[in-house]
C-alpha cells in the first residue's frame, strides 16, 4: 500500500497506514467484482445459474478467476483497474434456447451480444448482475 499523504511525517504516514486512520490510497489496492447470475424461466425454460459461463476480463491473468460457471449467490473476482469486458454463453446443453441477457448492477451491456462491460478503481469492490430470461412465446 502506498501512502499518499502530503505533509505529514514518515513515522505518521506509517501509523495511519498500520492502524486505519488517515487516508491511505494506491494504484496496487486490490479491486473486486462479484458476479451473480440470475435466470427467469417464467416463459417455461429450465436453465439453472450454472449453465451460463461468464468471462471476466481479456482472459487468462486479467481477473482471478476470469472463467467460471454462473451462481446466484455470486462469484467473486480479484480483478485489476481499467475497463473489464464481461462476456456470458451458454453451456451446450442449451445453447439452441433464446435466453436474453441483461446486465445491471454496476455492470453495463448489450443483451444481443451477451456482452457487457464494468469500470473498476482501484480499491473498488462493485456487483454486476446477470439476468437470463427465458422468453414468453404465449
Amino acid at each position: 500500500m502506498r501512502c499518499q499523504l502530503i505533509t505529514i511525517s514518515v513515522l505518521s504516514c506509517i501509523f495511519f497506514a498500520l492502524t486505519g486512520f488517515g487516508v491511505a490510497v494506491g494504484a496496487n489496492e486490490p479491486a473486486f467484482v462479484k458476479v451473480v447470475v440470475l435466470v427467469n424461466n417464467t416463459g417455461g425454460g429450465t436453465a439453472q445459474p450454472s449453465d451460463f459461463l461468464v468471462q471476466l476480463g481479456l482472459g487468462y491473468g486479467s481477473a482471478d478467476p476470469w472463467s467460471f460457471d454462473g451462481s446466484s449467490k455470486g462469484t467473486v473476482s480479484h480483478v485489476p483497474p481499467g475497463t473489464l469486458p464481461i462476456h456470458v454463453s451458454r453451456n451446450t446443453q442449451i445453447e439452441n434456447i433464446p435466453y436474453s441477457i441483461q446486465f445491471s448492477g454496476d455492470c453495463v451491456g448489450k443483451s444481443e451480444f451477451a456482452a457487457g462491460q464494468i469500470a473498476i478503481s482501484p480499491g473498488d469492490k462493485k456487483t454486476c448482475i446477470i439476468s437470463a430470461i427465458y422468453p414468453n412465446f404465449d
